[in-house]
């Protein structure tokens, strides 16, 4: 079971501001960038192969982003634009696939990285010490309590466990043995 730890860690991963402003700019550089990839998949799916404007890549986007598809590219190529459909058809596919890999990227960093993700394992006092102090908290078992040290080997941590799970607990011992645990030696036999 794991146990979030960002608590008592000393040494926790930055979530200060310029990581996530950090991956802003370079995904707003990427979205930018994907009006050309769509201009270049456009003329792909024409059969012209893929195009990149090269050395004018800011004379074909600012073209792209006023409606001239064909502004920044050499005058050959000029010539054989796709219509404007397609190629912001083609830059829309691109977008939406940089968005969804951004939101894909930005959930796995959540999960693994992000605020409050550390977990680490933590001793069974401590879960059970945490639990306690928030709800209420229910053990079932089928040994005593006497027979405990076979399950927390250092006696130290034995006491504390028994301790802290007994502390202002009800106990109630059916004295009988386990359904699960009858039908399972059944079947084992």
């Amino acid at each position: 079971m794991g146990v979030r730890v960002q608590s008592r860690r000393t040494d926790a991963f930055p979530t200060t501001w310029e990581i996530p402003v950090g991956i802003g700019l370079i995904w707003l550089l990427a979205a930018f960038l994907a009006l050309p990839a769509g201009q270049g998949i456009a003329f792909a799916l024409r059969g012209d192969g893929f195009v990149w404007p090269g050395p004018e890549l800011g004379q074909s986007l600012l073209g792209l982003l006023a409606g001239d598809a064909g502004r920044g590219l050499s005058p050959e190529l000029r010539a054989t634009v796709p219509p404007k459909v397609l190629v912001y058809a083609a830059a829309a596919v691109v977008e939406v696939a940089l968005a969804t890999a951004a939101v894909i990227g930005f959930s796995w960093w959540w999960r693994t990285v992000g605020p409050l993700a550390q977990f680490g394992m933590a001793a069974k006092h401590e879960v059970a010490t945490e639990r306690e102090e928030r709800a209420s908290i229910a053990v079932a078992s089928n040994s005593a309590f006497s027979k405990a040290a076979r399950t927390f080997t250092d006696p130290r941590l034995c006491a504390a466990t028994v301790d802290r799970i007994t502390f202002e607990a009800h106990i109630i011992e059916t004295g009988t043995e386990s359904f699960r645990l009858r039908t399972t030696r059944r079947k084992r036999t």
